[in-house]
């Protein structure tokens, strides 16, 4: 079974030189927020990080005078933030107590310090099989359950990708909504379902309808930025899609 914080291992150091102020804030925010925030258990912290918690604390401590030729640090500000952005710890409405930029601009930051610094060595551990993966990612749209088993397979590729390989439609999306509507899906899944799709590179939007369910998509993953996710906004979101079918766009 994939472990959260072990899916791979930094070989080179990351300068935080290579972010901007204001990035390296972010980085720290998330450090902080993983330490002394509501978002992992302590029965789970090791196994998902691969450090102490107090590890952690001992790096927010210290901020910006930390070793960042110490692989530990590295892993430790590595799964802060991924850990933060794909793991299903469930504290979304206390993120911005501890966060100041939504999981999207997390993840934008992650990224951007893991392509322009390093290499992964992810020994026997993940094989790239697209057929798998398309396949993961398609029941992540659908958001099949139990999600748990198809998230943790998931985390094994990481979020990145050269190119989608599954784009969403506005049928995609209408199934989702409904489902909620009929009460088969709570508030938190379809805010969940939406956190997962907002950060995959491997996740496209139907380009006809691109900026609307991009979005859409961005307004359900963050309630706390936006509307709460309520009937009456999940109807007027469901109105706006069905008149894009309507106008034989869809």
């Amino acid at each position: 079974m994939h472990v959260w914080g072990e899916a791979a291992r930094p070989l080179e150091h990351m300068p935080l030189s290579d972010l901007t102020t204001e990035e390296r804030q972010v980085v720290f925010e998330c450090l902080r927020a993983a330490a002394n925030g509501p978002f992992f258990p302590d029965r789970e912290f090791d196994t998902l990080f691969g450090v102490k918690r107090d590890e952690v604390r001992a790096i927010v401590s210290a901020w910006p005078a930390i070793d960042e030729t110490n692989e530990r640090s590295v892993l430790a500000i590595n799964n802060a933030m991924n850990n933060l952005v794909g793991y299903p710890h469930g504290c979304n409405r206390e993120w911005l107590q501890y966060i100041s930029v939504s999981s999207t601009e997390v993840a934008r930051i992650l990224q951007k310090w893991r392509r322009k610094r390093i290499a992964w060595n992810t020994g026997n551990r993940i094989v790239e099989n697209h057929g798998d993966r398309r396949e993961l990612v398609e029941s992540l749209v659908r958001y099949d359950l139990p999600i748990e088993p198809v998230l943790e397979r998931l985390a094994a590729f990481g979020w990145d990708a050269d190119a989608p390989l599954v784009q969403i439609r506005v049928d995609d999306v209408l199934a989702i909504l409904n489902r909620y509507l009929a009460g088969e899906l709570s508030a938190d899944q379809i805010e969940d379902w939406a956190n997962h799709l907002e950060v995959r590179d491997d996740v496209g939007m139907d380009p006809p309808h691109e900026e609307v369910l991009r979005e859409i998509i961005f307004r359900l993953a963050n309630p706390y930025l936006n509307h709460e996710i309520t009937p009456e906004l999940v109807n007027n979101i469901h109105a706006e899609l069905v008149s894009l079918k309507d106008a034989g766009a869809g």
